[in-house]
């Protein structure tokens, strides 16, 4: 359920008062994800996506998300495009909360992956982070081994008997993260959330790549970490499949 803050048509019709994109169609809500809500929204037999931001993006960072699928948008690279209103801004309000308008990007995502999926994503990624070598703007990873520690420290003072051993396992596996942590990887602006509902494919091939919201500066093995752990595992993450490798 990724439906916040309940929207009626008038409150959409109001908004897109903002717009240049003619009147409204039809609407309905997005139930996939959790962090933000979502409508997909048609006007002029044209598909959009109305997104809503909620407590866990501040509203002082997403310029920054916004300028970079702009910039990877100018180089041809498949994501949503943010659309700019009347007054050529990207970011408005409604129901006092900050949201936006992108474009819509067709596709399906992949329930199970197959090597030929697999590939594509692999070479998607290197052409993310090729482009994104030359994008100027920062932004410091949230989710980085800091705040693994802080959540862990959370964890570790609930002092739940049934997780003892776990919280005895993690303790040490940060430990040894924390000590043979890499200085000198290559880096670059990271997607930091390729996981196989963002990622969009039409006739075998990838349409476009969403969820830009944990984008950040890191090393590029980060995205490659989190695409092996959803792409490459299969029954519940039990095995790995070295064929998608």
């Amino acid at each position: 359920m990724a439906v916040f803050t309940k929207l009626e048509k008038k409150d959409i019709e109001e908004f897109l008062n903002l717009y240049e994109i003619g009147n409204l169609d039809t609407y309905n809500e997005i139930l996939d994800g959790i962090e933000n809500t979502n409508y997909k929204i048609i006007c002029k037999n044209i598909p959009y996506i109305l997104t809503i931001f909620e407590k866990r993006v501040s509203e002082e960072e997403l310029p920054f998300f916004f300028d970079l699928k702009l910039y990877l948008n100018s180089n041809n690279f498949r994501c949503p495009k943010p659309l700019k209103n009347k007054e050529n801004k990207i970011i408005n309000s409604i129901k006092n909360k900050k949201a936006v308008i992108i474009s819509f990007i067709e596709g399906e995502k992949v329930e199970i992956p197959n090597v030929k999926k697999c590939f594509e994503v692999g070479k998607m990624m290197g052409e993310l982070h090729k482009l994104t070598k030359n994008f100027e703007k920062k932004r410091k990873n949230n989710l980085d081994i800091e705040e693994w520690k802080r959540i862990f420290s959370k964890c570790e003072e609930s002092n739940i008997d049934n997780f003892k051993e776990l919280i005895t396992e993690l303790k040490e596996e940060i430990k040894t993260l924390e000590n043979l942590w890499p200085k000198n990887l290559p880096s670059g602006v990271i997607h930091a959330d390729l996981f196989k509902d963002n990622i969009f494919f039409k006739n075998e091939k990838i349409s476009g790549v969403i969820d830009f919201y944990f984008s950040c500066n890191h090393f590029f093995l980060y995205d490659i970490s989190i695409v092996i752990n959803d792409w490459c595992f299969e029954n519940d993450g039990l095995k790995f499949n070295k064929e998608f490798f």
